[in-house]
This record gives structure tokens, sequence and C-alpha cells, in this order.
């Protein structure tokens, strides 16, 4: 919904490297993508790697967790993801059901990046939270239980004032599922015979 902020997020990551070099993460690594939003970190990630050769049959080389809770931003993300040719495996906004399909690439699959994309919030317990979802904005959707901080932010200024009615217009509470990392490590680590 706006474009300036896709934009920004973009440039942050393929411009300005803030993540660093993403081709030079190790071959067998787990990376997390804690808010996942649209999607342009994995993008980036797998567009780095997408010259590092996989042989047919081959199980990945490289695996990102994806976690966006916003359900409509999820599906935003997964449909970015699909449409640049990443490796998808979308897993909704559930664990109890992981499975360890054997991946295998396409040829319209780039790279050795398998993203495993699902609609959970990160945070400090395994529960529904309430999230308070910036359609305008929606990098700076936030839980509930943190929405004063994004308040105090948005009072002291931190946000262009031309654009600040337009970014919070339309904010929604949305129930979400909340997982711990250690939740989320422990149950795949176990399905998908990941070391960690």
């Amino acid at each position: 919904r706006c474009a300036g902020e896709v934009q920004y997020v973009h440039d942050e990551i393929s411009v300005q490297h803030c993540y660093g070099d993403l081709s030079a993460i190790s071959v067998g690594s787990l990376v997390i993508d804690g808010g996942s939003n649209l999607g342009l970190f994995a993008l980036n990630l797998a567009r780095a790697w997408e010259h590092r050769a996989v042989p047919p049959g081959a199980a990945a080389t490289l695996t990102c967790l994806a976690f966006e809770p916003a359900r409509d931003t999820y599906e935003l993300a997964l449909r970015n993801l699909r449409e640049h040719g990443v490796c998808v495996v979308d897993h909704g906004p559930h664990l109890e059901a992981l499975e360890a399909p054997p991946l295998q690439f396409s040829s319209s699959t780039h790279g050795s990046v398998i993203v495993r994309c699902f609609q959970l919030a990160l945070g400090d317990v395994d529960a529904d939270e309430e999230l308070c979802f910036l359609p305008n904005l929606s990098s700076n959707s936030t839980l509930r239980k943190h929405r004063d901080a994004k308040e105090l932010h948005r009072s002291r200024g931190a946000y262009d004032k031309s654009l600040v009615d337009f970014f919070f217009a339309e904010e929604r509470i949305e129930l979400v599922r909340c997982v711990r990392l250690e939740t989320v490590l422990d149950r795949l680590g176990k399905k998908l015979g990941l070391e960690l």
C-alpha cells in the first residue's frame, strides 16, 4: 500500500547492505527473518545465493525461517517470493503439522535457498497476542503490548509529519499467534533433521 515504505526497505537491504554480504553466509546456515513483512530480506537472500550450484535432487544449502504475523502482509510476502522464483514452503499459522517433504529445486527456482514461511509473530511467550496492524506502514505494525512505545515515537516526531496521519490511518487489531524462537527451533530441529 505504501510504495515509499517498500522502496525504503529495499534500499536498506539491497543498496546499503544493512545486513552485510548475504552471499557470504556459510553453506548449511539457518537464517531467521523475524518480521518478514513483504519478504524483501528473503528475496534478497535468495538472489545473493542464486548462482550457487545445487545438484539435481539435492537438499537446500541454506534455510531461511521467515515470520510475518499480519495475514494480508503474509499473503503478499508469499506471492512476492513465489513470483520471483524463490523456493517457498508455506507453513501458515501452524507448528503442529510440520512435515519434512523432500524439497527439490525446479528450473524456475533460483539458487539453493529454501524459505519456510510462518504466519506467526516471534516473541517472549507461546500465546495468542493482539497485533496493531498498520496497513499503510506495515513494517511498523507491533504487538498491542508494545503500542505505547510506537505512540511515543509518533508524538516525538519520528515519522514524517506530512504522512503520519496516513501511516496510522486504518489501523486495526488482529489476533495472531506468538511463539518463542526456541519453540520453533526445537520443533523444526526434530521434524526436519536440522542440526541446531
